[in-house]
């Protein structure tokens, strides 16, 4: 019999008779960095594998019959109790949480756990809890999503063979969704996109199949409300052993806000250099020692240079001599804290001339140390206005000189124009009076009549105008000296006495103080005058059968003259328009006769030469009061001649 070799025992046989130790599984689990655990039924803590202790610093002994959820952190308690309790009720489930537990030297640390439920299988009959410490990796995505937050960017992962990348929580609310959002919502991330980058997108993605390199991507992601925000993808391709794709990883920016601003900003320069361009006025930044740092090209239509000539300049040294020390005045102002100047001056043009300039220049100050770092001016061309105004000016001068001349003239021709008149009146006054003996035929007394009147009415009209006119050249002479008030009132009235009583008229002199008090000190041919144009003026605008009264009585301020009427009255509007030169009453129909309209404007000139005062009191249809007070003559007074 020939003895049969044995066959040599098989390595997968040796492998197996070897993995049947239990000492090989205790060594194993032993040293395996996850830690295994079983729960009986009713998910209480029945075996830990000796890797708890790396894990949670304590033996598996001291953490062996405790309900699993009682010893994780408070607030993960109530999920993880829930969680195992739907696993306990559904056999064969499997399913992955996360959760802190303590550590024995005080800290927490974070655990990921797979768990499955093996009550139904006879060699374990348990649930099985393989877990591991993630502690440093969630604090890597804590800081990660803390940079995220305030970096304000997203980060995503596109695994291959997936409609959509999964997405971080600062990325769903950049996209408007819930932070415990972790895919796009869409069926195809292509679907987010706007329409006009799809194509740009996808061939971007596309290239990275033949060029796996990192890339930068700008597009537009649709919000919930359907609008559209700019972002910026900056990501690379994973690449597995075979150096093909897995996966593409990256983080989006959003741009919308800095893009809009950039955007604005863009516009608005376009705009104020549109404006710039386009302005008559020149627009010029200055820095504070006065030299131009930039100016519009409107300098070249007001002064005839161009921008390049004026850059670095101080347009002060283009300024008239007489105006230099006004504008470095201004300048200081300015650098000395005040926020605008105005200034009008004069700058030499490229031809040689002067051009009259108004500018206003604004301070532009340092955001952080509030000192002056520039200045803005807007400066315009207003050579045509002072030119106008240089027109005015000169024509003013004339008409002044001309109104110089004419009230010289007038004054000076008093004396002239007086003689032949008087002439002209006393002759007419002899043959109206028939000194020398009857004229022979009634006609001629009629023409005598005639010719006194007229010539009466035309000597009183010149001497309004002679009057006046040496008011205005300041020729006017008055002697003031105590003179009786009441009779100088009773010479007037008398005067007067035939016309109003032609009229029908009461005329009567109210005397309110006693006889002493009642001397003015005045210029009797001047007060004389006012109590005439005002006697004159009751009797002309009062009807027939009105009354005419005047009241004399002392005031604090002097000897108060008033002469009242029940005539036909004036509009207060019209009051201050009366007392100017050649001024009447608009309504013709309401004179008696035709004056110089000076009457007013005289007595109330004649009130103020003697130190008085002259006003109206009236109302249509109610009759006026018109009112002189003159200073009194009570006290030691020496007469002396005034000249207005």
């Amino acid at each position: 019999m020939t003895d049969q070799k044995q066959p040599a025992e098989s390595s997968a046989d040796k492998a197996r008779t070897h993995t049947r130790g239990a000492k090989f599984f205790e060594a194993l689990l032993a040293n395996s960095g996850d830690v295994l655990t079983l729960l009986d039924d009713k998910g209480h803590y029945i075996y830990h594998s000796p890797a708890i202790k790396e894990m949670i610093g304590i033996e598996p002994e001291e953490a062996l019959g405790f309900f699993a959820a009682d010893i994780v952190h408070s607030e993960d308690r109530d999920r993880v109790a829930d969680r195992i309790r739907y696993c306990l009720a559904n056999r064969g489930v499997r399913l992955s949480e996360n959760f802190r537990l303590p550590h024995a030297d005080g800290s927490w640390r974070w655990v990921e756990a797979d768990v499955r439920n093996l009550l139904d299988d006879p060699d374990i009959q348990g649930v099985l809890v393989v877990s591991r410490d993630v502690t440093s990796r969630r604090r890597i995505e804590d800081h990660f999503s803390i940079a995220e937050h305030t970096a304000g960017f997203g980060t995503y992962r596109w695994d291959k063979g997936c409609d959509a990348p999964a997405i971080s929580p600062a990325l769903a609310r950049m996209l408007d969704l819930p932070d415990e959002a972790e895919k796009l919502p869409d069926a195809a991330m292509y679907e987010l996109l706007h329409p006009d980058d799809v194509d740009r997108v996808s061939s971007t993605f596309a290239s990275l199949e033949d060029d796996p390199k990192p890339f930068s991507l700008a597009m537009r992601l649709r919000q919930q409300d359907g609008s559209y925000r700019h972002f910026v993808s900056h990501g690379f391709p994973e690449l597995d052993t075979n150096n093909e794709i897995t996966s593409v990883v990256g983080i989006m920016d959003d741009v919308t806000e800095s893009l809009n601003t950039e955007l604005s900003l863009k516009r608005t320069a376009e705009e104020y250099k549109l404006i710039a361009d386009h302005a008559h006025d020149m627009f010029a930044r200055h820095a504070p020692d006065g030299r131009v740092n930039f100016i519009s090209p409107a300098i070249k239509t007001v002064l005839g240079y161009t921008p390049e000539d004026a850059i670095g300049q101080k347009m002060i040294d283009w300024a008239h001599r007489d105006d230099k020390a006004m504008v470095e005045q201004k300048m200081e102002e300015l650098r000395n804290g005040a926020e605008s100047v105005l200034m009008t001056f004069r700058l030499w043009n490229a031809a040689g001339n002067f051009v009259w300039l108004e500018s206003t220049a604004h301070r532009i100050d340092d955001d952080q140390t509030g000192e002056m770092v520039e200045a803005i001016a807007i400066t315009r061309d207003i050579s045509e206005r002072k030119e106008y105004e240089q027109r005015l000016l000169d024509a003013r001068e004339k008409a002044e000189t001309a109104n110089r001349t004419k009230s010289t003239f007038l004054a000076n021709m008093s004396h002239e124009l007086r003689t032949p008149l008087n002439a002209v009146i006393g002759f007419s006054e002899i043959l109206k009076r028939k000194m020398y003996g009857p004229l022979g035929d009634p006609v001629y007394d009629e023409y005598a009549n005639l010719i006194h009147e007229s010539g009466t009415h035309l000597l009183d009209l010149i001497n309004d105008i002679l009057d006046m006119s040496k008011v205005e050249a300041g020729k006017m002479e008055i002697s003031p000296e105590p003179i009786d008030m009441v009779e100088t009132i009773e010479t007037c009235m008398r005067f007067l006495e035939s016309k109003s009583a032609a009229k029908n008229q009461h005329m009567q002199l109210n005397v309110l103080t006693p006889q002493s008090d009642n001397t003015a000190y005045a210029d009797i041919r001047a007060t004389k005058q006012i109590l005439i144009n005002l006697l004159s003026n009751a009797v002309k605008y009062t009807g027939e059968g009105g009354v005419i009264r005047v009241d004399v009585q002392t005031q604090s301020d002097g000897l108060e003259v008033s002469v009242c009427d029940n005539g036909v009255g004036i509009d207060p509007v019209d009051i201050p328009r009366l007392l100017r030169p050649f001024e009447q009453v608009a309504d013709k129909s309401s004179q008696a006769e035709e004056g110089s309209g000076l009457g007013l404007a005289l007595t109330k000139s004649f009130a103020e030469l003697q130190g008085g005062t002259f006003h109206l009191e009236s109302e249509k249809g109610q009759g006026t009061r018109a009112i002189v007070i003159l200073p009194s003559a009570q006290g030691d007074l020496t007469p002396s001649a005034v000249s207005a």
